[in-house]
């Protein structure tokens, strides 16, 4: 009867202590997790007649566009035809992005391939303020990627790939031709 009552009762301890593990490991995940949020939210707050300039890598170098009466050119290249309805598409994609999650209070960019970013992308605005957003990884499962904005760095988005994809190519892609508008 001994050996029921001593087998019991460390029974009972042996749970006690799983109990108080669980629930401490519970509460230190807790304390470690950034904040996130589900809700689409416009990832930018600018208007595009704002925007007089947007500068972004193209076949690895930057390449400046600016708006000089109320005309693209090329910064450094003003016989560089530019096809405006090309770039105009591109920059609406960029300021009408959302975001599929928010991350909030995120200490580490690192961990979403936002330390080193693979795109850049610099607005210029009429008051000559700028931001600049930064593109990241691409989350496996969701096949999203990694936003975040130079003015708010605690702050992640996760936001449809196309959006960082409409900054790639060759500059060659915004050339006007006979066919486009100019």
């Amino acid at each position: 009867m001994k050996k029921g009552k001593t087998l019991i009762l460390l029974i009972v301890v042996m749970i006690a202590f799983v109990l108080i593990y669980f629930k401490m490991a519970q509460k230190n995940v807790a304390s470690d997790e950034v904040e996130e949020t589900a809700t689409q939210e416009a990832v930018l707050q600018i208007k595009q007649a704002d925007v007089t300039a947007v500068c972004f890598s193209l076949e690895g170098k930057p390449v400046t566009f600016k708006k000089v009466e109320n005309t693209w050119v090329v910064d450094g290249d003003e016989n560089f035809e530019v096809n405006q309805s090309e770039l105009n598409s591109k920059l609406s994609t960029l300021l009408e992005m959302t975001s599929a999650r928010t991350l909030e209070n995120v200490e580490s960019l690192d961990e979403y391939g936002l330390k080193q970013p693979m795109q850049t992308v610099e607005i210029t605005l009429q008051d000559g303020t700028m931001e600049t957003v930064y593109f990241g990884d691409i989350n496996d499962s969701t096949a999203n990627s990694y936003v975040y904005l130079e003015s708010d760095p605690t702050k992640v988005y996760t936001v449809i790939y196309s959006v960082e994809r409409a900054f790639e190519g060759e500059l060659e892609a915004y050339r006007a031709t006979t066919e486009t508008e100019e």
